[in-house]
């Protein structure tokens, strides 16, 4: 008699946020204590089938090692429905430091939907009038190129068509909404390099120390938030 198959039709998205040292959890790892969590707090998991059955889980665009995030993303399908209250609560309460769960509710379109992300980037001290300049007319720049890695190797590319937006908030603070796709991917670290170099060329010296965290995604028209 042959065993009877998974039957499913719920499918979550929660949100958590990556800080402090566990921003140097890496995306592998990342995926082990999200199993590990869900496994402590008791959830009616959907497994994959085969010899190595594991947890179907999504999650949104990973994040460079070291990187902090407000907004993450992870969809997982379990077998019966759950309570979003009690489930937050329970991960809460079994969750790492630097890991904090926001918040969990049934999951609407999917994690590839998302085309953008948004960026906050602080700096230790206010750049200064020559440093504002240099920020602010960065995206006027008809070409920023830069090397990027692919699966051909590095390559130079034009990243300007990769940057929606970048905006002043504060003397200390800027905003950088980046594409994210799959055909257009512009990684935050490869953004902030070109900043800054072009920072150091208009000013004549290094940019200050910032701190950059990952704070919302956005779909494809960069104006309606993903969640």
């Amino acid at each position: 008699m042959q065993e009877e198959k998974q039957v499913t039709d719920y499918r979550y998205r929660l949100h958590f946020e990556k800080t402090g040292t566990f921003a140097y959890v890496s995306h592998l790892d990342l995926v082990r204590t999200f199993t590990r969590l869900f496994m402590r707090a008791e959830l009616p998991l959907y497994f994959s089938e085969g010899f190595n059955p594991h947890p179907k889980m999504v999650f949104s665009v990973p994040l460079p090692l070291g990187m902090e995030s407000t907004a993450e993303l992870l969809d997982f399908r379990t077998v019966e429905k759950l309570d979003p209250v009690s489930v937050t609560e329970r991960l809460c309460a079994v969750s790492p430091i630097g890991l904090e769960i926001r918040s969990l509710a049934p999951a609407e379109g999917k994690l590839s939907e998302i085309a953008f992300a948004e960026y906050t980037v602080t700096y230790a001290v206010p750049p200064g009038k020559a440093g504002e300049a240099a920020f602010s007319a960065f995206l006027t720049q008809e070409r920023i190129l830069a090397e990027k890695k692919g699966k051909d190797g590095v390559k130079t590319v034009d990243i300007r068509p990769m940057i929606e937006r970048w905006e002043r908030l504060s003397d200390t603070t800027f905003r950088a909404l980046l594409s994210v796709s799959s055909d257009r991917f512009l990684s935050p670290d490869l953004f902030r390099s070109r900043l800054h170099a072009y920072f150091e060329e208009r000013v004549g010296g290094p940019a200050p120390t910032c701190r950059m965290v990952r704070t919302a995604f956005y779909r494809s028209d960069a104006v309606t938030l993903f969640s």
